[in-house]
């Protein structure tokens, strides 16, 4: 049996204290003492005792939206009709997700146990190891604790606890550990919620990642436009970028079954933080408190309607930098809501709004018979072309990007023609891209804009000099990219999903755009690539 993580951590403590002696020490044993790790691990026992050292002195600062570890969302219920069946042959599962996000590329172990406190019996439990070659190319992985509600509910009300624990280290070579922890009610067989709708985020291209555009008019492909006063932007005095907060609206209602009676939102009951996970990048937290957060609840009957203040707060803004030009996220909002039960009194209920490539059920922005709904990602642009660019159009001329009107035919990579759908001038950028080749060739781009090479479309900011640019009249090697002062607007040009031809490269649209690579992570030191490896090892050892 796997030692047990989760017993280091003291009641209501959700990081390990490195400062506190008795914790390090709790911590080392668990894998096999500090001789033995001493001896056998020594840059394991070396990344130890400095990872005390900074947390005595709090040098460890994790402040800022890069936020290393898991998650776990609010405990849901999700019903599972087997292929070919009828509804008789559905599974109903209790499920606890675990959420990693910007996890750094060296091993994680984390445990999981869900538990029934009501018949002090054991639901769900795992031990895991996730390594460098676990993480997929958003470096988001999820782990879930689940069970059949079957042989879970015995009519009557249960509480069930579901906790989590990782330990893992960062590109500094300091360790750590975070616990989460979670109660819930379940109400005999019956799911609480009859229905749950969200209005708002919402793509109007059926189940495509819902789209966003800041500080620029929003066209034909956009869901929604966000002003730069609604997002709070502070521009850099030097110019090297901004720092804009994130302007997101949640709307939606819910419908509780005729036995139940919604009352008000929870804020006694333990609840996870509203949070978007930028696949690479981090985590961004919700930035209001539970007394406000229950404003934005109105009961009426049986139906309840929710509007989450758009503005997540001041101090929850992120520096554009860190995303280039696009970004997807991924929405994780969780709370709990009173209801009286007929025959039981006044319980706390979990209901969650969760981002995910593909609905469990086939269906966005609704669920039924489920605490949980789900949406697609959240996708952001910012950026794309400089104003100068010039764009080949179906008659061989080139035309002014600026000057571009949604209907005309421009030419496409493999000679046919393809229709403007939309082409929007707006935004901002402090800097762009200046790519040069070795015939002369040149172009201003945003830094993730998409760029045809002979090793595939990559970002621009991923171009290196000699690396071969696929152009319309054949190929060439960069001779060399920099930054270069820019402090406009840029323009957008979509295409659905095809490459044009701006200033002789072959480059894709805005919504190519939306999935060319990302910028590659700096590779671990030496040094860092030997302490995932014993850490490898020691983690091992705990399975």
């Amino acid at each position: 049996m796997a030692k047990s993580l989760l017993s280091l951590f003291k009641e209501g403590q959700t990081e390990l204290d490195f400062s506190d002696s008795e914790q390090a020490k709790a911590y080392i044993d668990l894998f096999g003492g500090e001789e033995y790790v001493k001896s056998k691990y020594p840059l394991f026992y070396q990344a130890w005792q400095r990872t005390q050292k900074y947390a005595s002195e709090q040098l460890n600062d994790t402040s800022g939206i890069q936020k290393y570890g898991c998650s776990l969302d609010a405990i849901y219920t999700v019903t599972d009709q087997k292929a070919g069946h009828g509804k008789n042959s559905a599974s109903t599962r209790l499920v606890g997700d675990v959420n990693f996000t910007a996890v750094p590329p060296i091993p994680v172990f984390i445990q999981g146990e869900m538990s029934d406190e009501t018949e002090h019996t054991l639901i769900d439990t795992f031990s895991t190891l996730f390594t460098p070659e676990d993480f997929d190319e958003k470096d988001f992985l999820k782990k879930s604790l689940s069970a059949d509600l079957t042989k879970v509910y015995s009519g009557k009300a249960k509480s069930i606890h579901a906790q989590t624990a990782a330990s893992y280290g960062n590109n500094n070579g300091l360790l750590k550990a975070e616990k989460h922890e979670q109660w819930t009610t379940l109400i005999g067989g019956s799911e609480v919620f009859k229905e749950i709708t969200i209005t708002d985020p919402k793509s109007s291209k059926n189940n495509n990642p819902i789209n966003f555009v800041y500080g620029r008019p929003a066209d034909s492909n956009t869901d929604y436009s966000v002003t730069d006063a609604q997002a709070h932007v502070e521009r850099n005095p030097d110019k090297t970028g901004k720092k804009t907060g994130i302007y997101l609206t949640v709307n939606g209602a819910f419908t509780t079954i005729d036995s139940v009676t919604p009352q008000e939102y929870a804020m006694d009951a333990q609840s996870y933080r509203t949070q978007l996970q930028f696949a690479n990048e981090g985590i961004v937290y919700y930035d209001h408190e539970p007394s406000e957060i229950a404003r934005f609840f109105t009961v009426s009957g049986k139906k309840v309607q929710f509007s989450y203040a758009p503005f997540w707060g001041d101090g929850q803004k992120i520096d554009c930098s860190k995303f280039g030009t696009n970004a997807t996220l991924y929405l994780h909002l969780q709370g709990y809501f009173k209801i009286q039960v007929e025959g039981i009194g006044i319980l706390n209920v979990p209901f969650s709004i969760k981002s995910a490539d593909s609905s469990p059920d086939g269906q966005f922005y609704r669920s039924e018979n489920s605490s949980t709904v789900y949406i697609p990602p959240l996708h952001i642009l910012w950026g794309c072309f400089s104003k100068n660019c010039q764009v080949r159009m179906e008659n061989g001329t080139q035309k002014a990007i600026t000057e571009l009107t949604s209907g005309e035919m421009v030419l496409c990579e493999d000679g046919s023609a393809a229709e403007v759908i939309s082409v929007s001038v707006g935004g901002h950028e402090d800097k762009m891209i200046h790519i040069e080749t070795a015939d002369g060739h040149s172009i201003e781009v945003s830094d993730y804009h998409p760029i045809k090479t002979k090793n595939g479309t990559i970002a621009a900011l991923d171009l290196r000099p000699n690396d071969v640019v696929i152009l319309e009249d054949g190929e060439s090697p960069v001779l060399y990219t920099y930054l270069v002062d820019y402090d406009d607007e840029v323009c957008s040009v979509l295409l659905n999903g095809k490459f044009l031809i701006v200033n002789g490269f072959i480059t894709g649209d805005a919504q190519i755009q939306r999935d060319v690579q990302h910028k590659e992570a700096e590779p671990l030191s030496e040094e860092s690539l030997a302490l995932a490896r014993e850490m490898e090892l020691a983690f091992g050892e705990l399975l």
